[in-house]
């Protein structure tokens, strides 16, 4: 669908590889790429709900240092997850403690 933007192509280890002059790069375009997203949020809270916790994040922000690359690409968001309190999971997550969330494409 981009085609029209790649200009050269050439051949590498039986691989079609075609020039991206905006990205500098070869670019296989017959291959599949793995869609993947990584943000960075900060447990606000956790609610006990009886037979497991509600734990809400929110995208972290800053202005210096890692924070601020973060806050630049992934500036806002919130998720909220409930867990069964009978799992492990319901143990890992403390209010005020930053953590990393990648997006992964996934099947249906």
């Amino acid at each position: 669908m981009y085609k029209e933007l790649f200009v050269f192509t050439t051949t590498h280890e039986g691989n079609d590889l075609t020039y991206c002059p905006h990205c500098g790069v070869y670019i296989n375009l017959k291959k599949e790429v793995k869609m993947s997203v990584k943000a960075k949020f900060q447990c606000n809270s956790i609610v006990d709900i009886g037979y497991g916790i509600t734990a809400t994040f929110n995208a972290v922000y800053g202005t210096e240092g890692e924070n601020s690359d973060y806050s630049r690409m992934t500036p806002c968001g919130n998720i909220q997850m409930t867990i069964d309190k009978q799992t492990k999971a319901s143990e890992e997550f403390q209010r005020g403690k930053c953590y990393y969330l990648t997006f992964e494409e996934a099947p249906v």
